[in-house]
C-alpha cells in the first residue's frame, strides 16, 4: 500500500492509500507499454480501524491523475 495525493471531485486534494500492481509488458508486435492492474483507493487508516475503507469512484476528480501518481509511487518504492 502506498500513499498518494489525489484531487477530489468537490475540490482540494487528499492523501489516500492505494493498492494495485504496476506491470511493464510488450504487445504482440514488441512495443512496450505500462499497465496498472487492480488499482483501488482507500481512506487513510486510523489506529483504531481494523480494516481499510474504499473510496467511491465518484469522489475522485480524474482517474488518469490517480494512475500517474500511483505509477510514480511504484517506481520510487
Amino acid at each position: 500500500m502506498v500513499k498518494i495525493s489525489v484531487e477530489m471531485a468537490r475540490g482540494g486534494s487528499m492523501i489516500l492509500e492505494a493498492t494495485g500492481r504496476c506491470v511493464r509488458s510488450t504487445d504482440g508486435a514488441g512495443a512496450p507499454y505500462n499497465e496498472i492492474d487492480d488499482l483501488q483507493l482507500f481512506w487513510p487508516r486510523k489506529p483504531r480501524d481494523k480494516k481499510s475503507y474504499p473510496v467511491k469512484d465518484s469522489l475522485v476528480k480524474k482517474w488518469s491523475q490517480v494512475e500517474e501518481s500511483f505509477w510514480d509511487a511504484c517506481e520510487n518504492s
